[in-house]
């Protein structure tokens, strides 16, 4: 389909408003513009995906189908007040790292769910891909009461004015 000249064409997939896919060729706003259920899908070649140059904005919701998804951005704000990692998975290691090599490897703050606990690797690097942690020490925790999940080495349990330190 070719387009000559500046001006706005309508393209309608059927009889009713709510089916149209408007090309815009003027420059006042122009692009492409969808009402209704007006499927774009397959936009350019399947190979090449998608790439829009300038600013994007989207009205609903946006869910990307792919195993990776990129934020390259400076700094990254988070609305949301919990992060839910290892989504998906009943079970398995989970955790931040900061790339402190070049190779995307770095520095680990992970919960090692094998030892139900929270660990740091810094030691050996942790690459960005992996899949389980191999920690070189544990976070120390400070209880108020019995519970069993703390009974492990290094935490400690303050009660009744007396201080214990868990060694397994």
């Amino acid at each position: 389909m070719y387009f000559g000249g500046a001006g706005a064409y309508d393209v309608r997939f059927s009889t009713t408003e709510k089916e149209r896919l408007r090309i815009d060729t003027e420059g006042n706003g122009g692009g492409i513009q969808t009402s209704g259920s007006v499927n774009i899908g397959g936009i350019g070649n399947t190979t090449a995906g998608l790439t829009v140059g300038g600013n994007a904005i989207i009205g609903g919701n946006l869910t990307v189908q792919g195993d990776t998804i990129q934020q390259q951005v400076a700094n990254l704000n988070v609305e949301d007040r919990f992060i839910l990692l290892n989504s998906g998975s009943a079970s398995g290691d989970g955790g931040i790292v900061v790339q402190t090599e070049s190779t995307n490897t770095g520095v680990a703050f992970a919960y090692d769910d094998s030892e139900s606990r929270w660990a740091f690797q810094q030691g050996t690097k942790l690459s960005g891909d992996a899949t389980t942690v191999a920690p070189d020490a544990y976070a120390s925790a400070v209880v108020t009461s019995d519970d069993a999940n703390y009974k492990k080495n290094g935490n400690i349990r303050v009660q009744g004015g007396e201080i214990y330190i868990y060694v397994e």
